[in-house]
Parts: C-alpha cells; structure tokens; sequence
C-alpha cells in the first residue's frame, strides 16, 4: 500500500536534469541531480514542505579532466561505508558525499574525492542487501539476511569484540568477551572478497594483517555456538 504520494518538481525545469537518485543511510535526506547534470539538491523528507525544502549542497566547481572531459555529477550508489559515491563523466575519478546523513552543507560534498584505478562512467546498480524481512510479509520470500526469519532461527550476536589497533598495520589483536571456545575468522574487502580466513582461532587471538593493501576491511567473527559478530577496522 502506498500513501501519502508527494510531487518534487524538479528545480531547474528547462535544463537536463541527472541520471540519478539516493538516499542518506539514515533514510531522511534525498539527494539527486539536477541543473543539466551541475548540482546536487538535497531534500529534507521530514520537512513539512519536502519541495521547498531543496538545498543546493554541492555545484560544479567547472574542473575539466584532461581540459576537456567536464567531471560532473551522474550516478549515485551508497557504499557500504554510509557514504555517497557519485560517477563523474568519464574519468578515472569520482565525487563522495561524507556525511550524507546531516543537513545542507554539513553533508560535506567532495568533488572528485575518489581516485579509481581506471576510467569509469557508470555506476553498478546492486540490491540493498541490508534490509531485514518482515515477519508474515508475502513480499519477503527468501529469509535470509535478518535476525528473525521464516525459515532459520534467530541468530545469537555476540557483542562483546574489541579490535586493536584501528587503524592498524601489520597485527590486529582481538578482544574477545568471554574468552572461551574456539572461533573462526574471516576478514573480507569492501567488495565482499575473502582476504584471510583462519579457522580454530582461539580466544584472543593476533592476526597478522601485514599482507593487506591500504584500506577499509569487515572482520567477522564466528563463535562455535553460533555467535556472529562484525567489526569493521582499517589497514593503513
């Protein structure tokens, strides 16, 4: 059932406008781009007048790759990391939104704040794999990836995990709770790749990191009962 349907009529009308559209992490601010591909707009979907609360946070700085390629703003995808990432016209670079769960400027639009490896012009559109199912909901078919769910039973989480350092460079320590059973480990890139994996690790445990390129990574841990937990630590 859909309801309380609201019209945002687009800012700059007589111009092309973006390819595309993302929310903030938090579900609050809307964000696309508009103004013949040269803005962001931001809007406010708690505001008692979503079309009127449009917030220019970020405008073309006018920055040619290579004096001719125009890095404007394209797609859009929220990383795993809560930020905002955004394709520019074909170069190797793209825009990064920081905070995009904060209001106006304070979201803190970089342009070209992400040097890729290779040029690029488009943007992977993927699923939100982050979202729980609903119990009894026809909609939520598979089970999967949800605390509670139709076909598996509610998994324990273990909270108690501390990783030390963070960032760290050649050894990360773990700070496991109580302390007690034998657990496995996986730590994974932030493209869902498996970069170590030990398995009958006992309580804590050293792991040496020093083999990993610079960068952001997801340590999961499993206990034998059970138990998962997820930290995330950076490589530098």
């Amino acid at each position: 059932l859909l309801s309380n349907l609201v019209a945002i009529p687009f800012p700059f009308p007589w111009q092309w406008q973006g390819f595309d559209f993302e929310l903030s992490p938090n579900s609050r601010f809307l964000y696309i781009v508009a103004d013949n591909f040269e803005k962001i707009i931001q809007y406010d979907l708690l505001s008692d007048n979503i079309p009127l609360s449009g917030d220019t946070v970020a405008a073309w700085d006018g920055y040619l790759h290579f004096t001719f390629i125009p890095t404007v703003f394209a797609y859009m995808q929220r990383g795993p990391d809560g930020k905002i990432y955004i394709s520019t016209n074909n170069s190797p670079l793209m825009h990064v939104i920081n905070f995009p769960d904060l209001p106006g400027k304070a979201c803190e639009v970089v342009q070209r704040g992400v040097n890729l490896p290779t040029w690029n012009y488009s943007m992977p559109f993927m699923p939100n794999y982050r979202l729980y199912d609903f119990p009894n909901s026809p909609c939520d078919t598979l089970g999967i990836n949800t605390p509670v769910s139709a076909t598996e039973p509610e998994r324990k989480s273990e909270k108690g995990l501390v990783i030390r350092p963070n960032p760290a460079s050649d050894w990360l320590f773990l700070d496991i709770a109580d302390g007690a059973g034998l657990y496995q480990v996986t730590i994974t890139d932030m493209f869902g790749r498996t970069v170590l994996q030990q398995f009958e690790v006992p309580a804590s445990p050293a792991l040496d990191i020093s083999h990993l390129p610079k960068g952001t990574y997801t340590l999961l841990l499993w206990a034998a009962d059970g138990r998962q937990t997820a930290r995330l630590f950076v490589k530098q």
